[in-house]
């Protein structure tokens, strides 16, 4: 078929094309999109980690009890932000008498992720010993 000159429109070949070279560029704005969405989640879930292993040491700082070295569990909570799958630890070591290093440890499960991500703070206090 030979084109004339007063014909107007697109021809089969160029529509097709045209409509594969939009979908190409549709995808990969859903990719990047998706990906921006999870790293924003991320994040933001790192933070309120941060916010609850913060507020646990100074917790720990204004506690006027002796601390005593170990490793226990610790409840987060839930005021701060949700957390998914989150959870927490502390523990306490001797350096040397009177002074303790404390470190808190909060674990949460990214959405999405086959492994936990976490935080950790840690900070050295001045306390006495419990006998």
């Amino acid at each position: 078929m030979v084109a004339r000159k007063d014909q107007q429109g697109f021809s089969l070949v160029e529509l097709v094309a045209a409509f594969a070279v939009l979908s190409i560029m549709a995808v990969a704005l859903v990719h990047t999109g998706h990906g921006r969405t999870q790293s924003m989640s991320y994040a933001f879930h790192e933070t309120v980690a941060l916010r609850l292993a913060q507020a646990e040491l100074e917790a720990q700082r204004a506690n006027p009890e002796p601390l005593m070295p170990g490793v226990e569990a610790i409840e987060l909570p839930s005021g701060v932000g949700p957390l998914p799958g989150g959870r927490g630890q502390r523990s306490v070591r001797v350096i040397q008498p009177q002074l303790f290093e404390v470190e808190v440890q909060v674990w949460w499960l990214p959405a999405g992720a086959k492994q936990a991500a976490s935080v950790s703070l840690t900070t050295r206090l001045v306390s006495r010993e419990v006998n």
